[in-house]
Order: structure tokens, then C-alpha cells, then sequence
């Protein structure tokens, strides 16, 4: 617990956290007692609204249309200490799903994630499989019956 504490009070600091120590409160849905910290008294970075002739586009539904069109892998960029990616990737699943996309593949992804697995999310299925937001996603990437394939870089490539 005191390292939860320590990030809390590098991040009123000033001092930026490195990812390490701010990925256990990410797991408990609880990023938000480091970023509120961590970017003031500065605003959160954010991406600026996806525009199209001064209109706002709905970013699922711009990856999807994409996805349709000219994809056969879509490939999202998860911040380990930033639950709301995960979020992000669950408003992806069904979309993309409806379109043909079967696989789910992840390096949080334990081996055997996939072996005789029940519906719901298991402690053993990977290491973010704690986290409310990720167990959500495995459920219904479970529900939609994709197909999970785990990587992770385990040895220094030669």
C-alpha cells in the first residue's frame, strides 16, 4: 500500500510516476488518484475530436467503416496505467465483431486463456484480467466467441 501512497505524493510533486508504479492503481479502476495529480495544473493530454467537414465523427464507428473497408487487423495501442484504453477497446469488440473479426490477441494474455475457458473472466486468463474494465472486455469477447491469442515478447529478440 505504500507504494500506492508514493505515487499519489511523487505525483502532487510534480514528479511523473514511471508506469510501473502507476499501473496497480490502473488495475483497480483507480488511475484517476494519479492523473488528476500527475497533469496538473495542467489539463489531461486528450486527442482532439476526429472532424470531417466540420462535423464530429464517432471514432468506433470511423474504425469500423475503416476496418470494412480495407483491414484484415486493427491494432489499438493500450496504456497500462490508463484504464479508459481498455474502455476504448471494449466499444471496439462488438463493432468489429459484426463485421467478421474473430480474433482477440493481447500481451496481457496468459497461454492458456483460451483452453476450456467458462464465459466469465478468470484471475489466470492475464495479468489485467483483475482489472474491472479488462474483465468486462474478456467477457464479452468470450460472449462473442472470438478466439484469444496471447503474445508477449518473453526473450531478447537476436
Amino acid at each position: 500500500m505504500k507504494d500506492v501512497f508514493d505515487v499519489i505524493a511523487q505525483a502532487k510533486r510534480g514528479e511523473k510516476p514511471d508506469v510501473n508504479q502507476r499501473q496497480p492503481l490502473s488495475l483497480v479502476g483507480r488511475d484517476d488518484l494519479f492523473l488528476e495529480q500527475l497533469y496538473a495544473p495542467r489539463l489531461r493530454p486528450k486527442c482532439d475530436p476526429l472532424e470531417r467537414s466540420g462535423k464530429l465523427v464517432d471514432p468506433v464507428t470511423e474504425i469500423r467503416d475503416r476496418a470494412l473497408s480495407s483491414s484484415r487487423l486493427v491494432i489499438v495501442n493500450e496504456g497500462h496505467d490508463d484504464s479508459q484504453t481498455r474502455a476504448f477497446i471494449l466499444a471496439l469488440v462488438t463493432p468489429l465483431h459484426d463485421i467478421g473479426f474473430s480474433v482477440y490477441a493481447a500481451e496481457t494474455l496468459y497461454a492458456d486463456v483460451g483452453t476450456h475457458a467458462p464465459k466469465w473472466p478468470r484471475l489466470s486468463d492475464g495479468f489485467y484480467s483483475i482489472e474491472p474494465t479488462y474483465g468486462e472486455l474478456i467477457r464479452r469477447a468470450r460472449a462473442l466467441d472470438l478466439a484469444f491469442v496471447p503474445y508477449e515478447a518473453e526473450r531478447r529478440a537476436d
